[in-house]
């Protein structure tokens, strides 16, 4: 019970930030193209001491490109898992997670535009949470029993959060 609350509370996160991945992703692409002249080293200044540097300012400079470049992927992947768990949802399911975490509509806003309660959009919200909880963590709840079953077929893993 511990453990589905907390990969509930991921989801949420996740789509609560989808926005600002999109937006980490832009800046990561801006400070690459500021890090794409790799300086050359300058030899103008004599060192009278040995440093403690374990690599060159070269090295440093693509250490720092490759993390970039890593970090910048890690969310391109949650963003694209995100949209593919938004597109198997239903249309309604769809429509209100993207209003409510994403666009970040009050859910009297969202009751209004869908022409239904506030209750019944919170309703459709845990559900497609419940959905969207067993692909991203490959997940099947047997609807008869309530069990949950260890799923088959898409298992997106989440776990760079």
């Amino acid at each position: 019970m511990e453990n589905e609350l907390s990969q509930v509370k991921k989801i949420r996160e996740v789509l609560s930030n989808y926005n600002y991945y999109k937006k980490m992703i832009g800046a990561y692409k801006v400070l690459l193209e500021q890090e794409a002249s790799i300086k050359g080293v300058s030899y103008e200044q004599e060192r009278t001491q040995s440093t403690n540097k374990f690599h060159s300012d070269v090295e440093s400079n693509v250490l720092k490109k490759d993390e970039l470049l890593t970090r910048m992927h890690n969310l391109q992947r949650t963003i694209n898992k995100v949209d593919s768990a938004l597109s198997l949802l239903d249309s309604d399911e769809r429509i209100i997670l993207q209003k409510y975490y994403i666009e970040d509509l009050s859910w009297v806003a969202i009751s209004h535009q869908m022409h239904v309660s506030e209750r019944q959009c919170i309703r459709v919200r845990d559900d497609a949470i419940d959905k969207m909880q067993s692909l991203f963590f490959s997940q099947v709840e047997d609807k008869g029993t309530g069990n949950i079953q260890l799923g088959l077929t898409i298992g997106l893993e989440i776990s760079q959060f």
